[in-house]
């Protein structure tokens, strides 16, 4: 079961490069996946700590709800063009991926569904959920927030 009491961030993702969804890059010897920031990003992919959720969306749709696993972000060395253009990562575990990924694109919920309201939020970086006026305006509280999310996420498979 997830706490939702962790989840503190979200953060748009984006597909790159001919892909439509952005899916996170697994790495078979650690068994986690990386989530990556821009390159000049260090700053904002050191804000969310160890154990802390972040819900991920892209295409106006949430698609992953992740635990951050690590203590700092990493640096990529690969030389393929993502780690290239997005070198910084965190590792992190695959709480929930939304079943769009199994050929089912309308099987995520959307951005509106859960925020209740628009937001702005380019350039990939991760926003903290106390710092979000539309979360305290619509929900009341982070916490009242953070059970919504939960609750809607169960029909597209949350435990």
């Amino acid at each position: 079961m997830v706490d939702y009491c962790k989840l503190k961030w979200v953060k748009n993702i984006k597909h790159q490069y001919d892909e439509f969804w952005a899916n996170l890059a697994y790495d078979s010897d650690s068994g986690f996946s990386h989530l990556q920031w821009k390159r000049n990003s260090i700053t904002n992919a050191k804000k969310p700590q160890k154990s802390d959720l972040i819900l991920l969306g892209q295409r106006g749709k949430f698609t992953h709800l992740v635990e951050v696993i690590d203590d700092e972000p990493k640096l990529n060395s690969n030389s393929d063009k993502v780690s290239l253009d997005f070198p910084i990562y965190r590792e992190v575990k695959v709480l929930w991926k939304a079943p769009i990924f199994e050929k089912a694109p309308r099987q995520a919920p959307r951005q509106m569904e859960i925020l209740k309201f628009r937001m702005g939020w380019r350039g990939g970086k991760a926003l903290d959920l106390d710092n979000i006026k539309g979360i305290k305006n619509n929900f009341g509280d982070l916490e009242s927030f953070q059970k919504h999310v939960v609750e809607v996420l169960k029909p597209f498979g949350l435990c």
